[in-house]
């Protein structure tokens, strides 16, 4: 009484649940990792939104929330913890993946050490990775094209507002998972999924969508 009433968004029921249709968080909800679709030991937390595993695995992300992923502009963010990264021989990598499940070998990944590997070669080094460090990731779906960033920056020339400075990517499918892969490892590696603007640290590039909006 006597006072005035915000309104921070408004919900409607669409499919698996309710979708933010209007307010700061608008669009469906993140979708977790996909707990059904592993290879190796995947632990899984935090209502399937913390993957970890301390032996080598893979596992996916599930596709839109509305149905596969298809031709468009997509933003996400995988976010990697970890004691102390092994370095040498070992691998864990954060990215994306054609196959589902499946690792850098058949997409593109940013590794814990900073190597950038595409299709199952290293392209670059964008320096190494911190734990927690938020790892940005746009993808151009129509032409095969791969932007990272770290913490809120755009690294190595990348610009996805202009889609300029991304790595190609050779496959000729919009079909593409968020992957978190580690091979020969002993130690502890854990990543958060966030695909929807509930979860996500920094702003979804101009002209693109969250990962988990279909078409976009």
């Amino acid at each position: 009484p006597g006072g005035r009433w915000r309104l921070e968004g408004l919900l409607e029921q669409r499919g698996r649940g309710l979708t933010v249709i209007d307010g700061p968080n608008s669009g469906p909800p993140s979708n977790p990792w996909n707990s059904a679709n592993e290879l190796g030991t995947v632990v899984f937390t935090n209502a399937d939104f913390t993957a970890t595993f301390s032996a080598p695995a893979t596992v996916v992300s599930i596709e839109a929330a509305e149905g596969s992923l298809g031709d468009g502009l997509y933003y996400a963010e995988l976010v990697p913890s970890f004691a102390a990264f092994e370095g040498g021989a070992s691998t864990v990598i954060v990215g994306v993946s054609r196959s589902n499940p499946g690792g850098p070998s058949d997409g593109a990944g940013f590794d814990l050490g900073g190597d950038i590997v595409v299709d199952g070669v290293v392209v670059d080094n964008l320096g190494a990775l911190a734990s927690n460090d938020v790892v940005m990731i746009a993808i151009d779906a129509f032409s095969n094209f791969i932007y990272f960033g770290k913490n809120g920056t755009w690294l190595g020339g990348a610009d996805p507002a202009s889609l300029t400075g991304g790595y190609a990517l050779s496959g000729l499918t919009p079909d593409y998972y968020l992957s978190f892969f580690g091979d020969d490892i002993e130690s502890s590696y854990s990543c958060s999924i966030r695909t929807g603007t509930d979860r996500f640290s920094y702003a979804v590039p101009p002209g693109f969508t969250a990962w988990n909006v279909q078409g976009a």
